[in-house]
């Protein structure tokens, strides 16, 4: 499920049902674009974070949204995953 939230920052959530039937979760920050792929819903709290911080790319913050569905494509092929996406 894709998320979508303006407030101060882009949130954007993505959950990510793997074959083990685990979520893994990953923190992928992009300037004020934050990808979070959450491992198991119902313990949020108990969950370790992975971060990946990508500082001063003030160059490709006009690509940022083609770079982000590029990000999701790797994703996909890497893990091998299904994900349905819904933006609210």
């Amino acid at each position: 499920m894709l998320i979508i939230l303006l407030k101060n920052n882009i949130y954007i959530y993505i959950y990510i049902y793997i074959i083990k039937k685990k979520y893994i979760k990953y923190k992928l920050i992009i300037n004020n674009i934050n990808i979070f792929f959450l491992k198991n819903i119902k313990l949020l709290k108990k969950i370790k974070n992975i971060y990946f911080y990508i500082k001063n790319i003030k160059n490709i913050i006009i690509n940022n949204f083609i770079n982000l569905f590029f990000l999701i494509k790797i994703f996909y092929k890497i893990l091998n995953i299904k994900f349905i996406l819904k933006i609210i």
